[in-house]
């Protein structure tokens, strides 16, 4: 079939099953959208970074999501108060998206439009026993399918496996901030740049970890280490797990709350397979200490939030020194002037590599971030030997949900009989959003490599004559309920037309939850 008839069937799909079968919420936020809080890892999915757009001064803020698929999620908070009983079994989420890629190559001769479909559910059950109230233990399983996709790199298959599996311990009790939590569970770290769970892909990131929290009314401080488990080299017969020589650690230090504060941060990641080449060749360990630090202040109208982070260590036989920075505001309009919503800015920032064969790098690491949406919605650059610069529009179109009432119709109501969307109830309101923005990129210098979101290097000009200008990004995201759709553009530049074929490249994409 063709790529618009995939995606018109797609489309189809979502909206039959956002008239019967689902509820709201706000499956793919986009990456600039009001001030967002800055947690230490916690153990609910999902979310794109950033957060829920500010809310006006005559509106009421989002409250944050249950289950969450957004930033709203809040550490610890996976189990509720229950009565009923010990144990908790729960369908938690189930999504599908369908992508088209058009051109990603850069290349319109070769034919290597994709048209994927990803498919995810996610199962658990929680354990509370009674007589030790300061026990809990959770299993969450994975099921992920992908069709269509003609490149391996692209399939993110697992039938069925664990997602997360551990126990929290409190010693103090449940109303007491000391907690131990041992086993497979995804950790999060402040805005994910840099330690995040990925919960765009199917294969979403957890750890084989224990994580320590101590916290206060002031805030929070906590310790981790844990291995990352290998999706990817994955036997079907077996459970999927981590690669013992690779490593993460961190500490962490959060102070304030959700709107107002700041967090000071370690990480140590480690590879001890000694398989890491040096550009003047060898093969050795990889080290890598960052010390990073974020803030966030935000009011009803508005925030601004930012981070930056140092890099020392190791990568193979070479010595890494390396800087990333990043800041983003928000301003929200006033609810008269609906449907304009707002405005937001961003700028990201991460050093590259001078000299590529001079045994010294400087290109920053990224580490495990949730990268969807960082850098566009196309997810073609990471945070390294990159400047980003961008912007964008924000609308909101609103109603309020009216059911006829037994007696007919009434000013203002729907026909009778009419049709309301499930999980809506009379009075509540019903929005589509709408997010339109653009995206300046170059690279930090000039020999060193446009790098992917994966970390790979996409373009280089080791002789530097290609400048620094790199390309261009458009993205329209538009959000109803359970349904997202995007699209995203990808204007090249010199960078890219001076090291090789340099067409347009098209992204487009429906995403639908249960």
């Amino acid at each position: 079939m063709s790529a618009p008839t995939n995606f018109a069937i797609a489309l189809g799909l979502a909206l039959g099953l956002s008239a019967g079968v689902l509820r709201g919420a706000d499956p793919t936020p986009t990456p600039m959208e009001g001030p967002v809080e800055v947690k230490p890892p916690s153990g609910e999915p999902e979310g794109d970074p950033p957060g829920p757009a500010p809310a006006g001064p005559d509106e009421e803020a989002p409250a944050p999501e249950e289950d969450g698929e957004g930033p709203g999620r809040t550490p610890w908070s996976w189990m509720d108060e229950d009565d009923g009983g010990e144990w908790d079994f729960d369908l938690v989420r189930s999504r599908f998206r369908h992508e088209y890629r058009s051109d990603l190559d850069l290349d319109r001769a070769q034919d290597d439009g994709d048209n994927l479909d990803h498919y995810r559910l996610h199962a658990r059950m929680d354990w509370r026993p009674e007589d030790y109230p300061f026990f809990q233990a959770r299993a969450e399983g994975r099921f992920t399918r992908t069709w269509g996709a003609n490149e391996q790199v692209l399939r993110q298959q697992d039938h069925a496996d664990l997602y997360e599996g551990y126990a929290d311990l409190e010693p103090m009790g449940h109303d007491e901030d000391l907690k131990l939590r041992a086993g497979r569970q995804a950790i999060r770290l402040g805005d994910e740049r840099l330690v995040g769970d990925d919960p765009w892909e199917n294969f979403m990131r957890s750890f084989d970890a224990a994580h320590l929290t101590v916290g206060s009314e002031g805030g929070v401080a906590g310790l981790f280490y844990g291995w990352p488990v290998d999706v990817r080299n994955r036997d079907d017969q077996h459970f999927n797990r981590p690669d013992q020589d690779v490593a993460l650690a961190g500490a962490y230090v959060d102070s304030g709350d959700d709107d107002d504060g700041a967090t000071l941060y370690w990480l140590r990641a480690a590879d001890g397979n000694g398989r890491t080449s040096g550009e003047r060749g060898g093969l050795d360990d990889t080290s890598i200490d960052t010390l990073g630090a974020s803030f966030r202040g935000g009011s009803t109208r508005g925030g601004l939030r930012g981070e930056a982070a140092w890099q020392r260590g190791e990568v193979g036989p070479d010595d890494l020194s390396a800087f990333a920075a990043a800041a983003e505001l928000a301003w929200a309009a006033r609810k008269e002037r609906r449907p304009f919503a707002g405005v937001h800015a961003g700028w990201s920032y991460a050093s590259g590599d001078k000299d590529p064969s001079d045994g010294k790098r400087h290109a920053f690491q990224d580490l495990y971030p949730s990268r969807h949406g960082r850098f566009g919605v196309m997810d073609l650059f990471g945070w390294s030997n990159l400047q980003d610069l961008n912007g964008g529009l924000r609308f909101r179109l609103e109603h309020r949900v009216r059911k006829p009432s037994r007696e007919g119709r009434g000013k203002g109501d729907k026909e009778p009989g009419a049709w309301v969307p499930r999980g809506l109830e009379s009075g509540e309101t019903n929005r589509t959003d709408l997010d339109l923005s653009y995206h300046l990129f170059w690279i930090e210098e000039s020999r060193g490599a446009w790098t992917g979101a994966a970390g790979q290097a996409v373009r280089r000009d080791p002789a530097g004559l290609s400048g620094t200008r790199v390309a261009d990004e458009l993205d329209v995201v538009a959000r109803f309920q359970h349904l997202a759709l995007g699209y995203g553009h990808f204007f090249p530049h010199r960078v890219v037309r001076r090291t090789g074929t340099h067409d347009g490249a098209d992204f487009l994409y429906a995403q639908v939850e249960f």
